[in-house]
């Protein structure tokens, strides 16, 4: 089994990458699974895939199982992926490489997401704000994948009815629109008293950095407005164990 992260440059976002999978692999433990494991980063961090897939034995190899942490199914997860596990494999006798799909709305990340927010909540009275002076702004990584936008969607929809705003709206930190920068101008010249700005990303890295930073901005440029923002999903048993059991229900099939 490989599980396979986007990788980052920042040391606390490789952690929480590495405490999930410990996590994942304690899980499957404890449900009899007694294979090699590894985890390997897509880019920006050792070890990457051929590494990581040297260091299974695949000489030994009968089965491989790989296993995307990330969020969406775009171009990394159809394309980058398989393309470099091919190449890890090239030459070698070896079973054809199975692969999970991305996380996209699985029920564990939908919790967690919920939790985040009310972490981020705590300690303001729900009856400050009416829902109606409230814009739930849900910013994603952003992708050319039209599947993968149209999951994005979804989750930010049903994320949206789970918390009860009636107004709602996407942001993008790159490739796709609107972007960050134009959907946090926007919001200041609107109606609202607070904006939650929710970072739907897996763990921290610079893209969560530069988030807070502009949303920093706008709060001291329009002060009158409540700017909150919410945790990264970050590693947590409950999402670890949701992993688990999809990898345990595809290594029983």
């Amino acid at each position: 089994m490989l599980l396979v992260g986007h990788g980052t440059r920042e040391s606390v976002g490789l952690e929480q990458t590495q405490v999930l999978a410990g996590w994942i692999n304690r899980s499957l433990r404890a449900w009899g699974f007694a294979g090699p494991h590894g985890l390997a980063f897509l880019e920006l961090a050792p070890p990457d895939i051929p590494k990581a897939i040297s260091l299974l034995s695949p000489a030994e190899l009968r089965r491989l199982v790989v296993v995307p942490l990330m969020l969406f199914a775009a171009g990394h997860v159809r394309r980058d992926i398989p393309r470099q596990v091919a190449a890890a494999l090239s030459g070698r006798e070896r079973p054809q490489p199975e692969y999970l799909d991305a996380l996209n709305d699985h029920p564990a990340v939908l919790e967690l997401s919920l939790r985040r927010e009310c972490e981020a909540l705590a300690g303001r009275s729900p009856d400050d704000v009416p829902a109606d002076r409230t814009f739930y702004l849900f910013v994603c990584r952003g992708n050319r994948d039209p599947e993968a936008l149209a999951m994005t969607h979804r989750v930010m929809r049903y994320r949206a009815s789970q918390s009860g705003y009636p107004h709602f709206g996407p942001a993008y930190l790159a490739i796709a629109q609107p972007s960050l920068d134009s959907a946090l101008d926007q919001l200041a010249q609107g109606p609202w008293r607070r904006v939650v700005v929710q970072p739907h990303l897996l763990f921290q890295g610079l893209l969560n950095l530069e988030l807070r930073e502009k949303v920093a901005a706008r709060a001291k440029a329009w002060p009158d407005i409540d700017w909150v923002v919410t945790n990264v999903l970050g590693p947590d048993p409950v999402l670890a164990q949701g992993i688990a059991a999809q990898i345990a229900e595809r290594l029983r099939s």
